[in-house]
């Protein structure tokens, strides 16, 4: 009800809570923008993740993303799904590679089974591919094992929980990209596919690069046609409009309503958007809203203005249904 009214009335409201439960990975991909500290290993574990809950509670967030880092390394962090998937009426996601230690990550996907916790899992190719990629050895072996056992596991576990493969496409892996849909296929899992960004805050020369547009849109056009693709057609067709260098730019930071849409929180408490500079902590803070008053904040809207745009899900795709809905209500 809420979230109907303040959009109705124009007023912005918070929709996603994305806690980065660890800054430690088990793999090093190079288009990924997560702030990682691999020498640190900081996992903040269940405990600290309930605190971040209770102290956004009154705020009234939606949907929550637990991601990091690999979130399966806070060994106990299926501790918290039940309290999650109380506070947060609209979802809870769980992002996982799938790749390390199995008694301990199937121990949480079985809990998040159990509790209707989803489960996006990322994977970008097959062998040496795979590795290049993932920046790990034994990628695909590992995690396609995973996958089928993750299946068994919830065809032994009563759950309404969502699976999804995720895979962000580039020239190295996008001949095998018919692959892996055909693999989510099999699984009977949903799926899920970007394209590569280079990120405007990141300084990294190794980037993935997508150059084969004929080859993409012969990719996206068998992807619109499968049923299990969760994305919409309009999403979809504009991943080729974006490769081309020509795609509108929907940044939901630079919408009043939208402009504190997802929240990204650190293991410390430390809140950003989507290029994780803080703009302030939610324990040495007095509320988030006073957040979107500091220089901080406006700093980052500079710098998102310069940004030239992405075209990942997470933020074009509730953007593209935020102006269906503003055309309607005109």
């Amino acid at each position: 009800m809420i979230y109907g009214f303040r959009f109705i009335f124009r007023k912005p409201f918070f929709l996603n809570l994305n806690v980065d439960v660890t800054e430690f990975c088990t793999q090093n991909c190079k288009m990924c923008n997560a702030e990682l500290h691999r020498d640190t290993k900081d996992i903040i574990g269940a405990d600290n993740v309930l605190n971040h809950f209770k102290k956004l509670k009154k705020y009234h967030f939606a949907t929550c993303s637990l991601s990091g880092g690999e979130p399966t390394l806070v060994s106990d962090i299926w501790k918290v799904f039940p309290m999650a998937k109380k506070q947060f009426p609209f979802g809870v996601l769980l992002l996982s590679n799938l790749y390390g230690n199995k008694d301990r990550i199937f121990k949480i996907m079985e809990e998040a089974l159990k509790n209707g916790i989803d489960i996006s899992i990322s994977f970008d190719g097959f062998g040496e591919v795979a590795d290049k990629l993932r920046g790990a050895k034994r990628v695909s072996e590992i995690v396609e094992e995973n996958l089928w056992r993750l299946k068994e596991l919830r065809e032994a576990t009563p759950s309404k929980s969502k699976i999804t493969l995720h895979t962000v496409m580039c020239d190295d892996n996008l001949d095998q990209v018919p692959d892996i849909i055909n693999l989510s296929k099999k699984l009977g899992f949903k799926q899920s596919i970007t394209v590569v960004n280079s990120f405007f805050y990141l300084d990294e020369p190794d980037m993935p690069q997508m150059t084969k547009i004929d080859k993409l849109v012969e990719v996206v056009n068998l992807a619109i046609e499968q049923e299990h693709i969760t994305q919409n057609r309009e999403f979809l067709k504009g991943i080729v409009t974006f490769s081309k260098g020509e795609a509108p730019k929907l940044c939901p930071y630079l919408t009043t309503q939208l402009k504190a849409f997802k929240l990204f929180l650190k293991p410390e408490g430390d809140a950003s958007l989507c290029d994780r500079v803080p703009l302030g902590n939610i324990y040495r803070d007095k509320n988030l809203n006073e957040m979107f008053k500091k220089d901080e904040y406006a700093k980052a809207v500079e710098s998102y203005r310069k940004c030239s745009g992405c075209w990942l899900g997470c933020f074009v795709v509730p953007m593209i249904k935020y102006k269906k809905i503003l055309t309607k209500l005109k």
